[in-house]
């Protein structure tokens, strides 16, 4: 067995491809004696690793026994960006008046874009990434109502009793303090 990772890897990956240490060679455009080297311990001249790599179907930090990102970077990254949205959406105070406003109304209940904005003060924008986010995460049911005059879009929201209980703990563990909090501190130092 070899001591570097390096030369243990290139055997095993050429094995699994089923690569005799002349046709790797003839891939790589080295003798098959510079492939035994390195098999046996020997490195390869660092401009051949990406060759060696694309030869052997691999990374090369799968060359080095290092874990690939990219064999989990696209799941990885969808749930990365998806917490990150909504770490955003509870950070945002106009948000969390939303999803106060739809706690306990009910599964039942269908409700307007326009509905939702004046019933919770916010904004039409924050209205729809609110839906949106909820709409991901399959809290919402979504129904278009057309009539002669004009089209309207309806959502039922389905959201658990505790998701907003836990949505405003999340708030409150990422909101920074207010200012009337740090103006009693402040008050409370000087006393």
């Amino acid at each position: 067995m070899p001591d570097n990772v390096l030369g243990g890897n290139i055997r095993q990956l050429r094995r699994k491809r089923q690569l005799t240490q002349e046709q790797l060679a003839d891939m790589v455009g080295v003798s098959a004696q510079a492939v035994s080297k390195w098999e046996s311990g020997g490195y390869p001249d660092p401009s051949l690793l990406p060759v060696i790599a694309d030869s052997l179907g691999a990374s090369i930090d799968e060359l080095y026994g290092r874990e690939t990102v990219r064999k989990y970077s696209s799941k990885k990254l969808g749930e990365l960006k998806r917490f990150s949205e909504l770490a955003e959406l509870i950070a945002d105070p106009e948000c969390m008046r939303i999803l106060h406003c739809l706690d306990g109304i009910g599964e039942a209940v269908f409700i307007s874009r326009d509905e939702l904005t004046a019933a919770s003060g916010a904004s039409p924008e924050k209205a729809d990434r609110v839906t949106a986010m909820l709409k991901k995460l399959g809290f919402v049911q979504q129904a278009e109502l057309s009539s002669r005059s004009h089209n309207d879009v309806i959502y039922r929201f389905l959201i658990p009793e505790r998701f907003i209980g836990l949505m405003a703990a999340a708030n409150d563990a990422v909101a920074p303090p207010s200012r009337e909090s740090d103006a009693e501190s402040e008050a409370d130092e000087n006393v």
